[in-house]
């Protein structure tokens, strides 16, 4: 090998990318196998997480299923009445009572809807509303001076006219949904 300063333009060149191309190809190779192990590792650390989550959020969700048909349960007309004073109220005050209630228990589990699916919290939402609105029906008829127990009577009768409680298609959703997700 001649001192490079003797060297032509080409031989120089040429012997100068007999180093540099096996280096290149090296190095690129190496950059190459890095980078796909590194993104295995990713991968494997996104399943890792995916599956963690799940061992959480699994738990959370079957509370969440859990926690609104206790809300369901508790907010049957009939529930609600024998949880309530009802001989101890006119019956516009029990009608606010009994509404309040059942506002405080939905507030009280509007947290929930993020472990619910879109319909099922609908679904919810709109047994919380046909019950409320079951009780402001009852309520219209009566006279001005009626007690906690006539508007009781108008609910349960206005229960049986319809042969359901709003809640009950709404339990059963959960109920269809849950076995669908879970079991």
């Amino acid at each position: 090998m001649a001192p490079l300063f003797l060297m032509e333009n080409t031989d120089y060149f040429l012997e100068l990318s007999r180093y540099i191309i096996p280096s290149i190809v090296s190095l690129a190779a190496a950059y190459f196998i890095t980078h796909m192990f590194l993104d295995n590792e990713l991968k494997k650390r996104n399943i890792e997480l995916k599956q963690h989550g799940e061992s959480i959020i699994l738990p959370a969700r079957m509370q969440a299923y859990e926690r609104m048909t206790l809300f369901l349960e508790r907010i049957q007309p009939d529930s609600i009445l024998m949880r309530s004073s009802v001989s101890t109220h006119m019956a516009l005050d029990l009608k606010q009572l009994l509404i309040t209630e059942i506002n405080t228990e939905y507030a009280h589990n509007v947290a929930m809807q993020m472990y619910l699916s879109t319909q099922a919290w609908i679904v919810l939402k709109d047994a919380k509303e046909q019950t409320i609105n079951l009780i402001n029906q009852s309520f219209i008829p009566l006279r001005p001076d009626a007690t906690g127990i006539d508007l009781s009577k108008a609910i349960l009768e206005n229960v049986i006219q319809r042969n359901e409680m709003p809640t009950h298609k709404a339990l059963e959703f959960l109920k269809k949904e849950f076995q669908l997700m879970f079991l």
